[in-house]
């Protein structure tokens, strides 16, 4: 089993530092309107958590773990981690029917497993652009959970993809380092007008008062605060690799999607990939759409791969949010498919080459 490191940052000190120096930015600053608008949005999520838990009087420490012997997902556009040709795919492991929930995360676990992750689609490093100009999933989750947001102001270099080759961004330049956050607070929610705007940076010509409508302070609410995160990063399909681009379905991006789940999901559930996991030993993995917005990741494959991935590993059953009826539908006829055509003792590279296959007709 591979063992922890643990990364320790003081709250709500950095957290604290952090709103002052975004609220003293100065106006000729070219980031000033994201950010000012930024410094906005921690005032109100600390003062809800005053109201919820009460500020802290004294510094405590948030812990980030991150995987020891994460070289053996070590990828790169010219090698395929070691594990690919030498194990087999673990089909025997029951696969529960995952769970699809239509609505954004609303952090209250299923009870019965032993603990509950939520996935954050995290960028290369963790908060993405949650104090600039980011507003997309992770930056959103950063927002609402103080305890998240003081670690993104880490002075630690808190990343999930390790670069193998040029940024780390593109497919197969990362090898996937995942984190978890323990006992994070969400304390408001952030909203948008329906219809969703075109424009995914219509918050930034509103006022202080105007943005305040779109931020929906939890006071009330006491149910599901405390959660714990799961951050993994998938590739960026934006960014070419040897001139070459990808549509998602190619047999390079199912390979990187594939590795950082597993990796992903054995940091969440902390064992290597095992059959018949006690009952009482399996966690709720709660995910989505990882790397299907802006990093132009395909929807039905993402869905598949982390379903082959939960499975491989064991002990992890998922809840999907915010995924398409047709996607979901598609996504468990391919899951099935591939399923059906794999042999007993399957290798893992094999096992995603039928994936590949049957994923070209999704």
């Amino acid at each position: 089993m591979a063992s922890l490191s643990a990364f320790q940052d003081q709250f709500p000190t950095l957290y604290a530092d952090k709103e002052k120096e975004l609220g003293g930015t100065p106006t000729t600053d070219p980031n000033f309107h994201y950010v000012i608008r930024k410094a906005w949005i921690l005032e109100w999520a600390r003062n809800s958590y005053a109201k919820l838990i009460g500020w802290p009087d004294k510094p405590y420490d948030v812990i980030a773990n991150g995987l020891e012997n994460g070289e053996v997902y070590d990828i790169s556009p010219t090698s395929l981690p070691g594990y690919f040709a030498k194990d087999a795919f673990l089909s025997a492991n029951p696969a529960k029917k995952p769970t699809v929930i239509d609505s954004a995360y609303a952090y209250k676990g299923t009870a019965g497993y032993k603990e509950n992750y939520w996935v954050d689609f995290a960028n290369i490093r963790l908060g993405g652009g949650a104090f600039v100009n980011g507003l997309a999933q992770e930056e959103t989750m950063v927002l609402e959970s103080p305890e998240l947001a003081n670690a993104v102001a880490s002075p630690n270099d808190y990343i999930t993809r390790r670069p193998s080759d040029g940024d780390g961004v593109g497919v197969r330049q990362g090898c996937p380092r995942p984190l978890v956050v323990y006992g994070v607070n969400h304390v408001i929610h952030l909203t948008e007008p329906s219809p969703k705007p075109a424009d995914r940076y219509w918050w930034t010509a509103l006022d202080k008062d105007e943005l305040r409508k779109y931020v929906v302070d939890l006071t009330k609410d006491t149910c599901g605060r405390n959660f714990n995160v799961l951050a993994m990063a998938a590739p960026d399909l934006r960014r070419h690799v040897g001139g070459k681009t990808f549509t998602g379905k190619e047999i390079e991006v199912i390979q990187d999607l594939f590795n950082t789940f597993v990796a992903g999901f054995v940091k969440a559930t902390g064992h290597e990939p095992q059959v018949n996991v006690p009952a009482d030993q399996k966690f709720m993995i709660h995910t989505g759409g990882i790397g299907t917005g802006i990093f132009g990741n395909d929807k039905v494959v993402v869905y598949v791969l982390q379903c082959l991935a939960a499975q491989h590993v064991g002990g992890a059953d998922l809840t999907f949010y915010m995924v398409d009826a047709a996607t979901v539908e598609s996504g468990r006829k391919a899951y099935e498919e591939i399923l059906g055509l794999l042999k007993k003792d399957t290798k893992i590279e094999e096992m995603l080459n039928t994936a590949r296959e049957v994923l070209a007709r999704y």
